[in-house]
């Protein structure tokens, strides 16, 4: 899920586990460790695209990891409190700089993003950012921090939570996690949640601030953190009822139009648990569309029917690179040879832009493979061919469901 998403439930847990021994301190230590397993990306900036690819939701998204990071936090944590690091005023304006930052960082980044939810939740983190980097400094600093004593135990149980929780959201995303890395690198991935969902995101964390106004005594605080991760999880279930209904509806197209297929992949889109993408494979190629919870019962999608060109990956000659890219994309994606010496791999499992079923659409997460010398180089093709202007019309229209 995105970094915002992320925060809210590793402060959640944070509240849930140490609010009625630190305050708003436990929601502050959650929104950390919340960020932690997503702290991958730095190294993978040190890497080429292909081994970044890999590295990302790998060794730090696992059961391994969570376990045994989970007591090398509680131990700095258990020391950062019983000899009074906590309470150096150095390490106090080390706390405020970290919210203020992060905060605002965070909040940059969704407003560039120029998007209805990015501004929207850019705008809250900047807000939250300034507010509470400003009160840190003006009556965090000068005065003595009491604090309640914490035990070793306890806060092990509260990383094993946060980190947790962190990797099975994840989970529930079409990208996945390796889950059960150093044993495997298999991908768990259930495909019902979309990597940005307001709808996750938004109630749960209204629950959580309503709770840091609220005293730390205050039996109603706990009751809004639980609160909030009840109506999460609650929605999280719900998915996969949505995913169910979604994949019996494109089956019995398929059976009616008599196309034999070997497997079905069915993944929501943007910003939503309603508009979901399915892609169906069959001999040579696939069959993918688009179905909303809002098609009239009965009505016929459009189905656009793509050549995989699997045979054209016979030209790449580097065996790393041919097996990295299908097992990412779990073997759902197309490849095109646009020039002697350039390909593109299209992953399927992402979608397209094609909400209106014209056959004319641009998958959003592709891979440009380019031959240099004796070598293949591969890069994520980020260049959109068209204004998202249209594309989220197109898409806004399509979501309101097909009628007969």
């Amino acid at each position: 899920m995105d970094s915002l998403t992320q925060i809210v439930l590793g402060a959640a847990v944070g509240e849930v586990v140490l609010g009625k021994k630190l305050g708003n301190r436990a929601i502050a230590w959650g929104a950390i460790a919340g960020t932690i397993p997503d702290l991958d990306v730095i190294p993978g900036n040190f890497m080429d695209e292909l081994s970044a690819l890999a590295f990302h939701r790998g060794i730090t998204h696992s059961i391994t990891f969570v376990i045994l990071a989970s007591l090398l936090f509680a131990w700095v944590a258990k020391e950062w409190y019983s000899k009074g690091i906590h309470d150096r005023r150095w390490a106090k304006v080390i706390k405020s700089g970290i919210v203020f930052f992060t905060l605002t960082g965070l909040g940059g980044f969704l407003l560039s993003l120029q998007n209805n939810f990015g501004i929207i939740a850019g705008s809250i983190l900047l807000v939250l950012g300034i507010g509470l980097g400003w009160r840190m400094w003006k009556k965090y600093i000068p005065v003595p921090q009491l604090v309640e004593e914490v035990s070793l135990k306890r806060w092990y149980l509260f990383f094993f939570l946060a980190l947790l929780t962190h990797t099975l959201l994840d989970c529930f995303t079409t990208y996945g996690t390796q889950l059960f890395l150093p044993f495997t690198n298999a991908r768990v991935a259930w495909d019902t949640v979309h990597v940005v969902d307001p709808f996750y995101t938004l109630p749960f964390m209204i629950c959580l601030i309503v709770a840091m106004f609220l005293k730390r005594s205050s039996k109603k605080r706990i009751k809004w953190a639980y609160g909030g991760l009840l109506i999460s999880s609650i929605y999280l279930l719900m998915t996969f009822y949505n995913k169910s209904q979604i994949r019996s509806s494109f089956e019995e197209q398929l059976i009616q139009e008599g196309i034999e297929y070997k497997r079905i992949f069915t993944t929501p889109t943007f910003f939503n648990n309603i508009l979901w993408f399915c892609v169906a494979e069959i001999d040579g190629g696939y069959v993918h569309g688009y179905i909303s919870l809002l098609d009239e019962p009965g009505v016929k999608i459009p189905i656009i029917e793509s050549k995989g060109n699997h045979e054209l990956t016979q030209e790449f000659n580097d065996e790393h690179l041919l097996s990295t890219l299908s097992w990412f994309s779990n073997d759902y994606y197309l490849v095109e040879k646009t020039t002697p010496k350039l390909w593109k791999w299209k992953d399927l499992r992402f979608g397209d832009n094609d909400f209106a079923g014209e056959g004319k659409g641009y998958f959003f997460f592709h891979f440009l493979i380019e031959k240099k010398d004796d070598e293949f180089m591969m890069r994520q093709n980020r260049e959109v061919d068209q204004p998202m202007g249209p594309v989220f019309k197109a898409f806004w229209i399509r979501l309101k469901g097909l009628k007969e």
